[in-house]
């Protein structure tokens, strides 16, 4: 039998020795060892699930292997070893063997790897599931969301479009440098529609949330008006030329070829199961999740080009849910928000990269670690500072922490914790997904931390009135950023030279 692995994080909240059982009924008949070379002793009192077997942590870890006296030595069938650290968090490795061995490798108890066989065995769904009452619930909510639409139809006919064509395509394309001048023919000719021709065109997409978008928090109405009418004037899609706007993905793009862009994000999305549905401000907003989004970009004829993904900082608002108890004592509830995003993403991103796989053209999806916290909360501490001189400044700049309480002071540090190891989520997901494409030469998968490393630190990155989403210039510092990363990617589809 191959040896096999399962790797996962526990919190351990105290170091003390102490002894550990692991009794797998299923895996008993395979000898192991169990070693722990660190010179942390760690304790830990949580009982996990592993493919209906139990697995008993007593009392944490010993550091005697397998020299150990036998009253000592470890009764189990598995090596177990982990590294505590002040993250709070360790890691520990599970391994099916053959044969006893002793590990030495150090693990990194501040990056997250799990293995995805593991991954969703031990934690439920979602939070909640619908009762009866909960149902009938929901169906009134979607009937007063239905009207609400019908009321406000208006909003549908003035908003900006969520894509945009190179308006001047035909001119660019018509000359015989162009690469695209056979399709310009073709289409003079008569054999090609103008559809079909837009088509032939590089079409870049983008799934998000707020922070791609043209969002701030301010009175309810103005949002709620906002949040279903807001296209463009991000960092990824603006078409204004002015000098104090907003240097976009797209126009840097143009500068390059013609294009089509077209940008799913939605103010309050998730990275979601995809079969939970929506909550009742969800269905009133028009908000799109994760799944949806993605159902979007599935649901067109024409794949994407160049799709990029930059989602999940509404998933770490861990402390909304929670009472003031769990908040005092959070890493469970943090694991378990932790365990969720990593199944919901990668099972949406390989919906995406099966579809990419299917495609006859190059296509790159680019995956970006959420935001860096750690300097976004500099500046929002700076805004502060200022508001405090000058309270006409910033006029929404508590309203945040009432939408989002994980953005309080008290809260931010876990918040800070938490994105790291999403980001090393995010990380492995890809890598993993990386070793199934390598008879896929026309498909480019790629993890950046562009946008997770962008110093967003000064004040004047964050918006004038919440201080929460980005400002013009911070629109302008992720597009930069984020552009500068998709080099190589940009050269593997031919839209910049090698």
């Amino acid at each position: 039998m191959p040896d096999r692995s399962y790797k996962i994080y526990i919190p351990f909240f105290a170091i003390e020795e102490g002894k550990f059982e692991i009794p797998l009924k299923a895996w008993q008949r395979d000898l192991g060892e169990g070693t722990f070379p660190s010179p942390d002793k760690v304790y830990l009192d949580r009982d996990l699930t592993i493919e209906s077997n139990r697995i008993n942590l007593v009392r944490g870890f010993q550091k005697n292997g397998l020299n150990a006296p036998a009253n000592e030595a470890h009764y189990f069938r598995h090596t177990v070893y982990g590294r505590a650290s002040s993250t709070g968090l360790l890691k520990v490795e599970f391994k099916v063997m053959r044969e006893p061995s002793r590990f030495e490798t150090q693990m990194e108890a501040d990056l997250a790897y799990f293995d995805r066989k593991l991954i969703g065995l031990y934690v439920r769904e979602s939070e909640d599931s619908l009762d009866p009452v909960g149902l009938i619930t929901t169906v009134g909510q979607r009937a007063i969301s239905l009207l609400v639409d019908m009321v406000f139809v208006a909003d549908r006919i003035i908003q900006k479009s969520k894509s945009v064509i190179t308006p001047d395509y035909p001119e660019r394309i018509s000359h015989p440098s162009s690469v695209f001048y056979k399709d310009y023919v073709e289409y003079e000719r008569g054999n090609l529609t103008e559809d079909q021709l837009i088509r032939r065109l590089p079409h870049v997409a983008m799934i998000g949330d707020s922070l791609v978008k043209n969002a701030y928090v301010s009175s309810i109405l103005s949002m709620f008006w906002r949040v279903r009418t807001e296209h463009q004037r991000n960092w990824f899609l603006d078409t204004d030329k002015s000098p104090d706007s907003i240097y976009s993905i797209y126009e840097r793009l143009e500068e390059l070829t013609p294009l089509v862009a077209v940008e799913h994000s939605g103010a309050g999305a998730n990275v979601d199961s995809g079969k939970s549905g929506d909550t009742f401000l969800q269905m009133l907003s028009k908000t799109r999740n994760f799944s949806q989004q993605a159902d979007e970009i599935l649901d067109e004829e024409r794949f994407p080009d160049l799709l990029l993904i930059w989602i999940g900082h509404n998933n770490l608002n861990w402390a909304a849910s929670l009472g003031s108890e769990e908040r005092k004592n959070p890493d469970m509830p943090l694991l378990r928000r932790l365990w969720r995003f990593r199944k919901y993403y990668a099972r949406q991103l390989e919906r995406l990269v099966e579809r990419a796989k299917k495609e006859k053209h190059k296509t790159v999806i680019a995956v970006f670690g959420v935001v860096n916290f750690e300097a976004f909360f500099k500046a929002r501490r700076a805004a502060g500072l200022l508001k405090e001189k000058d309270p006409e400044l910033y006029p929404h700049f508590e309203t945040g922490y009432r939408i989002f309480v994980s953005m309080r002071p008290e809260y931010q540090n876990n918040m800070i914790r938490l994105a790291l190891m999403m980001n090393a989520e995010l990380r492995d997901i890809v890598g993993e997904l990386n070793l199934e494409l390598g008879s896929y030469p026309n498909v480019r998968l790629e993890y950046s931390d562009a946008l997770a490393t962008a110093d967003l630190s000064s004040v004047e990155m964050v918006h004038p009135v919440d201080a929460w989403h980005p400002s013009v210039k911070g629109h302008n510092l992720l597009a930069e950023s984020a552009f500068r990363a998709l080099s190589p990617s940009l050269r593997f589809l031919g839209i910049q030279p090698e």
